[in-house]
């Protein structure tokens, strides 16, 4: 099995997990950032949200997310970067 899966397996199968959650919506204002606890498995999965912050763009930042929006076609490089 390939070391990482493995390694995702192996954490999984920990009573309890913390876990870092990023996204960025629509509006461009910032990254938003949550640090949960997940305990158990399955449908008996419980979230507990332990720190949520929202880190805001840098002005450079938010023009260049527009112009990553305004375009059709983007290169997916550019878009992770």
């Amino acid at each position: 099995m390939n070391q990482n899966i493995q390694k995702l397996y192996e954490i999984a199968q920990k009573p309890s997990r913390k876990i870092i959650g990023l996204m960025s919506g629509t509006s461009m204002d910032g990254l938003d950032v949550a640090l949960c606890e997940y305990r158990g498995s399955g449908l008996d999965t419980k979230v507990k949200v332990l720190k949520f912050e929202t880190v805001s763009f840098a002005e450079d930042v938010k023009i260049e997310i527009r112009k990553i929006f305004a375009k059709k076609e983007i290169d997916f490089q550019q878009l992770c970067v």
